[in-house]
């Protein structure tokens, strides 16, 4: 059994940083079947533009219950995933179902984190390796 508590161990307001320290605690313990995902909240259109052009293998999606409610149809295609070579440049379609969230899952360490962290500075998200 375990406990799911997490205390800070480094404070900063600097992604870069963050990222340079996480690396170093991951050294102690990466495998050679590692993966690591990434996922970001987004809530401006240029936010959207700028995260579908640095995560082109990204995946957008709406998280918002009520979304479904108001537009069961769907016609963005958000109420599902929907990858970034789909999501259309120009904003009219989905720009009402803002924020949305981009995700990339299952990559090899070191193969997106700072693509990643450049495009999602100043937003909530995360990076998980496993």
């Amino acid at each position: 059994m375990s406990i799911d508590v997490a205390y800070p161990i480094f404070r900063t307001h600097d992604p870069a940083s963050a990222l340079r320290v996480a690396r170093q605690l991951l050294a102690v313990g990466i495998q050679q079947c590692s993966q690591v995902s990434v996922d970001v909240e987004l809530r401006t259109i240029e936010d959207v533009l700028h995260a579908r052009k640095a995560l082109p293998d990204a995946w957008f999606r709406r998280e918002d219950l009520e979304d479904w409610a108001r537009d069961p149809n769907d016609p963005a295609g958000l109420h599902h995933e929907i990858q970034a070579s789909q999501l259309s440049a120009e904003p009219a379609p989905w720009s009402a179902h803002l924020p949305l969230w981009a995700s990339v899952v299952d990559q090899p360490v070191g193969s997106i984190e700072d693509r990643f962290t450049a495009a999602a500075a100043g937003h909530v998200a995360e990076i998980l390796w496993d």
